[in-house]
């Protein structure tokens, strides 16, 4: 059964060659979706999506669905469009309202993901046997990120870091992302990394709403 929604695009990864993800809020559901193509395949560098964008798009929930990746939907038509109802009522910064309105304020490390995350060489990963109920969540941490290399280190005297894998470069990105900043958080698709038999999800940093 298909769906038809307006939806505002928060993110867009990059991926292995030329593959992208692109994240959205399904503003009429009230849901976090994940872009796909009409075939619920991935979306590649000719996608149109971009960050900050509204469309008005059909959907359907991807026929199988692995927890914790349940955003995942199959895009068969989507039509850009001019958000003037969001314009009239919020002004030209209806975007950054809809974000903050998403925002999960204060959160700590051992909230996020339904407290399901776990920790090695203060990187943070869930177990693909015991996932949470969802792979992406827009928060704000009370302390600031620092950047170091392609990661993002938690200003808490955890030492805990966040690979950043957001479109814009990392070159491009802050020094530092203040504390109450929101962030979109996402876990990577699952991967035995050590080859033991045991696949993860890694937590990501896929873009910061400053």
């Amino acid at each position: 059964m298909s769906i038809s929604a307006n939806i505002v695009i928060l993110s867009k990864t990059k991926m292995s060659g030329d593959n992208i993800c692109v994240g959205a809020y399904d503003i009429d559901n009230d849901i976090m979706i994940r872009l796909l193509d009409s075939k619920a395949r991935t979306l590649d560098e000719t996608a149109p999506y971009e960050i900050g964008e509204f469309y008005h798009i059909k959907y359907a929930q991807r026929y199988q669905l692995t927890p914790p990746h349940v955003e995942d939907v199959a895009v068969y038509e989507y039509e850009k469009r001019i958000p003037q109802g969001y314009i009239d009522n919020c002004g030209e910064n209806w975007f950054y309202i809809i974000i903050h309105e998403l925002c999960e304020i204060d959160s700590s490390l051992s909230s996020i993901f339904s407290g399901k995350l776990l920790w090695e060489n203060n990187k943070g990963y869930t177990l693909e046997n015991d996932p949470p109920d969802h792979s992406v969540c827009i928060i704000s941490f009370p302390f600031n990120l620092e950047k170091n290399g392609e990661y993002y280190t938690c200003m808490n005297g955890s030492g805990k870091m966040i690979k950043y894998v957001g479109k814009k470069e990392i070159g491009e990105m802050p020094s530092i992302i203040p504390r109450n900043t929101p962030i979109r958080l996402s876990l990577a698709r699952p991967w035995d990394k050590n080859g033991d038999g045991n696949k993860r999800c890694y937590m990501q940093l896929s873009g910061a709403y400053l």
